[in-house]
């Protein structure tokens, strides 16, 4: 299957479609509670980056939890990309609105980034676990667990979707960055090595 047929046939399917209402039903509540009243300083940026950064992080390891024992994992990774840009729209409206310090590429580049890790490391907990499959959806919140973990033992926020959600970080962004590129080449190389079959 060509890949541009793949995508077009992962973005029809119903779960992908579901995480992206849910994402953006999140979005849009995020940013109604965020708003600020009369006079009051708008700061609904930050907790709206927050929201997207979380959703996205659940939404993309599950699915590459799940796309571990499948042949689509490329297509399934463009297709969540490809949803990315749809949930701009509302954290576009709260940055506009919030004038943060964070510069306007990074609420564009950081999600990209770190949806494609995400589902790379949701790859490999996917393949580390194939026996215990029933396990899988608990993987996603484990996953978020463990990164508010880790950055707590670290003391550095490197991997933990809240606080580099609305932060430019220069060593986030080498790290997701690497595991993206990781993530993109592994996909293309099950591609093409399953193509070759």
């Amino acid at each position: 299957m060509k890949l541009l047929t793949e995508v077009a046939w992962r973005l029809r399917q119903r779960d992908l479609l579901q995480a992206l209402l849910g994402v953006s039903a999140l979005l849009l509540f995020a940013l109604a509670v965020s708003w600020p009243g009369a006079g009051e300083a708008n700061v609904s940026w930050e907790s709206v980056a927050q929201v997207r950064s979380v959703a996205l992080m659940l939404v993309a390891v599950g699915f590459g939890v799940f796309s571990a024992a499948t042949p689509e994992r490329l297509g399934t990774l463009v297709a969540l990309m490809l949803l990315v840009p749809l949930v701009l729209p509302l954290e576009a409206l709260a940055y506009a609105a919030s004038y943060p310090d964070a510069p306007v590429w990074w609420f564009v580049l950081q999600p990209l980034l770190d949806t494609t890790s995400y589902f790379g490391l949701g790859l490999v907990l996917g393949r580390a676990t194939k026996r215990v499959a029933a396990l899988w959806p608990l993987l996603p919140p484990l996953v978020f667990v463990a990164l508010l973990g880790l950055s707590v033992w670290l003391e550095e926020p490197l991997f933990n979707p809240v606080a580099t959600s609305a932060q430019f970080s220069w060593p986030h962004l080498g790290l997701s960055l690497v595991l993206a590129l990781a993530t993109l080449a592994a996909c293309v190389r099950s591609r093409v090595k399953g193509d070759g079959d």
